[in-house]
C-alpha cells in the first residue's frame, strides 16, 4: 500500500491548519493513470513511499507557500506558475516548460532517503500570510483610512531602475537576493547594471516585458503585493 512520506504529511497538516477553508480540487499526492505511465514523484517508490504533493492555489497564498517550501531541508524542487525552483540549482527560479504549467496548484517534491522522508521538522506555514480578501466580500462599515505612506526601502514601495547615483535600500537587496547572485551579482543593496540585467532575465523568464525596471508587476511576480 502506498504511503505519503512523513515530511510531506507534516507539510499538508500545516497547510490545512493555516488555510482550513482553501479549495482542495487540485490537492493530491498519489499519481493517477497518466502519472503511472511515466516517471513521477507521485508514483510510489520500491518501498511504497510517495515523494510529492500538489496543493490547490484557491484559498491560499501560493507564493508564500513556495517561499516556505524552498527553505525546508527536505525539499527537492517546487513548481508553480510555469516556474521551477530546484535544489540542484540552488532554488533559483527558472522557466518550467512541462506540459502542465502548474497554474492551478503548487507541486512540492521531497528528497529521497529515510533521513528526509522521516524528518518531521516544522515547515513554517503558520507564519505564511492569509489570502487577500475578495472584492465580492461585504465592505466594512468602519470609516475608510488613508493608506499609510510607503516605507523607505520597503519592497514594492517604488519602482527600481538605473539612476545616477544608483538607487539603494532594502528593496534593492530583496530583489538581488530573490533573483540570486548568478544573475544579479553580489547582493549589496545598490541597483546597478548587473542588478538591472538580473531583473531583465527574471522578467523574460516569467514572460513579462523585459524592461530592466523592477515595477509593480515584477514585484507581484515575486510575491510582493503593492
Amino acid at each position: 500500500m502506498a504511503v505519503l512520506a512523513a515530511n510531506l504529511v507534516t507539510l499538508r497538516q500545516e497547510i490545512y491548519r493555516r488555510w482550513p477553508h482553501h479549495q482542495k480540487r487540485f490537492d493530491g499526492w498519489i499519481g493517477d493513470v497518466s502519472h503511472q505511465r511515466r516517471k513521477s514523484d507521485h508514483n510510489p517508490d520500491s518501498r511504497g513511499v510517495v515523494h510529492a504533493v500538489d496543493v490547490d492555489v484557491n484559498g491560499i497564498d501560493p507564493r508564500a507557500l513556495v517561499r516556505v517550501a524552498i527553505r525546508h531541508p527536505t525539499t527537492q524542487y517546487v513548481i508553480f506558475n510555469r516556474t521551477i525552483w530546484s535544489r540542484t540549482r540552488g532554488f533559483q527560479p527558472r522557466r518550467y516548460t512541462g506540459s502542465d504549467p502548474h497554474t492551478g496548484h503548487v507541486h512540492i517534491s521531497g528528497r529521497y532517503g529515510s533521513a528526509f522522508e522521516n524528518n518531521r521538522s516544522a515547515w513554517g506555514v503558520a507564519a505564511a500570510p492569509a489570502p487577500a480578501a475578495k472584492a465580492s466580500q461585504p465592505a466594512s462599515r468602519a470609516p475608510a483610512r488613508r493608506p499609510a505612506a510607503a516605507q523607505p526601502g520597503k519592497p514594492g514601495s517604488r519602482s527600481l531602475r538605473l539612476t545616477r547615483p544608483p538607487m539603494h535600500g532594502y528593496d534593492v537587496l530583496f530583489v538581488q537576493r530573490f533573483i540570486g547572485a548568478k544573475q544579479c551579482g553580489e547582493a549589496d543593496g545598490f541597483y546597478g547594471s548587473r542588478t538591472e540585467a538580473g531583473v531583465r532575465w527574471y522578467q523574460h523568464m516569467r514572460g513579462i516585458k523585459a524592461t530592466g525596471v523592477c515595477d509593480a508587476t515584477t514585484f507581484r511576480h515575486m510575491g510582493i503585493t503593492v
